[in-house]
């Protein structure tokens, strides 16, 4: 048997033996995928349960903050202020010459006059005048009527008319 042979007959043999052949690639892959264990696989489900939940809760903030927005510039925004401190908004109005404020109003102290306020009385330190007329001429306006506000939030709607005893615009 000459050398070149016998190389042929041994190359032969390691091929065709079922013990010595070489797995193929699908089967390298399920044997690694097998070799994953039971931490791997409960990491890698929690890590994309996580990123599912902060990926749904990223777009429901961003819809809340849109719509919390569009809310304050449909009603107006107060900003939080000192407790004790007037606060007011522009509140837009579909009326002309039509005028509408939110505005808060601190608790009265006990100088405040006491008010009637629907069926009960409460204390009150502001009021809004309505019906005023400045004069050219004068330091302040006459005011023909002024209503109390009540603590806390309100929308005050102001309207620029001809008043109907007198026709002055008032």
């Amino acid at each position: 048997m000459s050398m070149s042979s016998l190389s042929e007959n041994h190359t032969v043999e390691a091929i065709s033996n079922p013990a010595t052949e070489l797995p193929d690639q699908t089967v390298l892959t399920q044997m690694r995928l097998a070799r994953v264990g039971m931490r791997e696989w409960l990491a890698w489900t929690t890590a994309l349960i996580l990123f599912v939940a902060l990926t749904f809760n990223l777009f429901q903030s961003r819809k809340t903050l849109s719509e919390l927005q569009r809310l304050r510039d449909e009603v107006g925004y107060l900003a939080p202020t000192n407790p004790n401190e007037l606060a007011a908004a522009w509140v837009p109005s579909e009326m002309p010459l039509t005028y509408r404020l939110r505005v808060r109003v601190p608790e009265p102290d006990e100088s405040a006059a006491e008010i009637r306020f629907g069926s009960r009385n409460q204390r009150s330190g502001y009021r809004i005048a309505y019906s005023t007329l400045w004069r050219r001429g004068t330091s302040q306006p006459e005011w023909y009527s002024a209503l109390p506000i009540p603590p806390g939030e309100s929308i005050v709607t102001v309207r620029v008319m001809a008043d109907p005893r007198d026709g002055i615009w008032k």
